[in-house]
């Protein structure tokens, strides 16, 4: 992990999850979340305390490096792909 030099994110266990399901997480619980179906579907997180000023860490996807959480390149990804969902959809301004 990010102490150990070249430290990566291994997989410990896998679920899958449908309408409806929930599954709460521990504090120290790493996740991915992965959509292998054709259509867009959504997922609620909820986290405890300020998201936005505590200091977090993400998992780079190919080479599962641990990296310092970019919050505005996160925002950017998603108001691209609410963009990209709009155009696609016909819709405006959701």
């Amino acid at each position: 992990m990010m102490d150990e030099p070249g430290g990566k994110v291994e997989a410990a266990g896998a679920k899958s999850f449908g309408e409806r399901d929930a599954e709460p997480l521990g504090s120290e619980i790493i996740h991915s979340v992965t959509n292998p179906l054709s259509r867009l579907t959504g997922a609620i997180h909820i986290y405890g305390g300020d998201f936005i000023a505590v200091s977090r860490s993400e998992w780079d996807p190919e080479t599962l490096l641990e990296r310092n959480y970019d919050i505005e390149k996160n925002l950017r990804l998603f108001e691209d792909a609410n963009c990209n969902w709009n155009l696609s959809s016909g819709s405006v301004g959701l």
